[in-house]
């Protein structure tokens, strides 16, 4: 992602691009979401506006996985907004139309003006995961308004299929990463 950034930044081929999506590799995406994205940040009122796509788990097509979280230190737990919303079910509409409170938004779909590394620094130029978390962190220290879009979302596959022993390994690691931060 970060050398993506550098080349955004730094090329003058690239100075008429106004916003970077960073998007992870394993999605699917259904091609409009990110009209919709260009569509909706090219009519607020806050161009530094930041936006998360949401997770559709690709396993139960219905099922919204997660739009942002929210991460806390004491005692340390992570709670998905949006978590399991059926999308098939009308009475979930107003939660899907809420703008919850938020900490961070996975890198699967995050949109944001490219201005923002003027104040928050590039992201860090490694993989850890956890990386979209310490950027949200950033966001929300710098008060970056941040939001969702039902229209916006990918399909990503479940991320219980992917749990072995060195994700745990890497889950735990990058916990001691993000608390020294």
């Amino acid at each position: 992602f970060t050398r993506g950034v550098i080349e955004v930044l730094e090329n003058p081929k690239y100075s008429d691009i106004t916003h970077i999506l960073f998007m992870d590799d394993d999605i699917e995406l259904e091609p409009f979401a990110i009209r919709r994205a260009i569509d909706f940040l090219k009519f607020s009122k806050d161009d530094m506006l930041c936006l998360g796509g949401g997770m559709i788990n690709s396993n139960k097509p219905h099922i919204l996985h997660e739009s942002g979280a929210v991460y806390n230190y004491n005692p340390p737990l992570l709670f998905l907004n949006k978590h399991n919303l059926d999308l098939i079910n009308k009475k979930t509409f107003a939660v899907l139309l809420a703008d919850i409170r938020w900490t961070y938004f996975g890198w699967w779909f995050f949109v944001f003006n490219k201005k923002v590394f003027t104040s928050i620094n590039l992201p860090f130029p490694f993989f850890f995961r956890a990386d979209d978390m310490e950027f949200g962190f950033r966001l929300l220290k710098n008060r970056y308004n941040v939001t969702d879009l039902p229209a916006v979302f990918v399909i990503h596959e479940d991320f219980f299929a992917k749990n072995n022993p060195f994700t745990d390994y890497l889950i735990y690691r990058n916990e001691l990463i993000m608390r020294s931060i």
